[in-house]
């Protein structure tokens, strides 16, 4: 059994490294090989989820994140964001909020990124008039650049 743990953990030791490194397919194979070999730890799959993000394969970065979010809700609460970014980039305005407003409950209630993207989902719905300005405003203050820009070019 020490052999078996050992060898799956240079697959996960070895996507991070990759990932790190910005190789993210070669991260995506490792963690592959990880997860079919131990496919209950939802850290590979919030990595392998990070890597296929990061390459805009949002759709299938979503099903990680979900398998993470389904091993352990509350552990790894980035995945919120991060699967609400990728619903967002994919058009899914209403579900990328409901991820945004989990993400805002479990990591922080001042995360400007998910302030930031949650106000773009409201902008891209037409309610930007208070819901997005709002977001953004809170988000601004916290010290976004990017929120600041959509805050002065949209609501004020």
């Amino acid at each position: 059994m020490k052999e078996k743990k050992n060898k799956t953990s240079v697959y996960f030791e070895q996507g991070y490294r990759y990932m790190e490194l910005d190789e993210f397919q070669n991260a995506i194979n490792e963690f592959d090989k990880y997860i079919s070999i131990n496919p209950e730890y939802y850290n590979s799959w919030y990595f392998r989820g990070s890597c296929k993000y990061a390459l805009g394969q949002y759709e299938e970065a979503i099903k990680d994140f979900n398998k993470a979010i389904e091993l352990d809700p509350e552990e790894y609460n980035s995945c919120w964001n991060f699967r609400g970014s990728c619903k967002y980039f994919l058009g899914q305005y209403e579900e990328a909020i409901k991820d945004f407003d989990k993400a805002l409950e479990l990591i922080n209630p001042e995360d400007h990124n998910s302030l930031y993207f949650r106000g773009l989902s409201e902008f891209h719905l037409g309610r930007y008039e208070y819901a997005a300005c709002a977001d953004w405003k809170k988000a601004a203050e916290l010290g976004s650049e990017d929120a600041a820009e959509l805050l002065k070019k949209h609501c004020e």
